[in-house]
């Protein structure tokens, strides 16, 4: 999601998904980038490459009251390069992405709750004349209260 309403105010979507693209910034190496496919040129630390997703309204039961919440998320593919340890090397970048996300302060301040789910969509991609790629897929998932059910207050 984009900025919006009047005056261009940043949604506190796009808020989250800034203060996710910080977080995983302060891992080391890696090439990182925000939105479009993975491409076949990955650098020797990797490719990040954080992609939005639609956020989602929930309603959840919270201390007695409806409250409506927000699911917000974000799909982070990752991918290596390196033919004989891609496995490890792809197992260690993904942890250190994922401390780093549970890390982020800023990133806790806005979310509720901050849920790194577990990889999916492991694959190795070969490359005529080149180093396979293994690439998977790291879900986070960022939710926030938006406050009582305006149908029930």
């Amino acid at each position: 999601m984009g900025s919006g309403g009047e005056g261009g105010a940043v949604t506190r979507d796009e808020a989250l998904a800034t203060a996710l693209f910080a977080a995983l910034s302060a891992v080391p190496g890696p090439t990182l980038r925000r939105g479009g496919a993975l491409t076949e040129d990955i650098g020797p630390e990797g490719l990040v490459n954080m992609v939005d997703g639609a956020p989602q309204e929930l309603e959840e039961r919270l201390g007695g009251a409806r409250e409506m919440a927000v699911e917000h998320e974000i799909e982070i593919g990752v991918a290596v390069a390196d033919d004989a340890a891609r496995a490890a090397a792809l197992d260690a970048l993904v942890a250190a992405l994922a401390a780093a996300v549970l890390a982020d302060a800023p990133l806790a301040a806005l979310a509720d709750h901050v849920r790194v789910h577990p990889l999916r969509d492991r694959a190795d991609i070969g490359q005529p004349g080149a180093a396979a790629i293994r690439t998977a897929t790291l879900p986070v998932e960022l939710l926030y209260e938006t406050g009582v059910n305006p149908l029930e207050a």
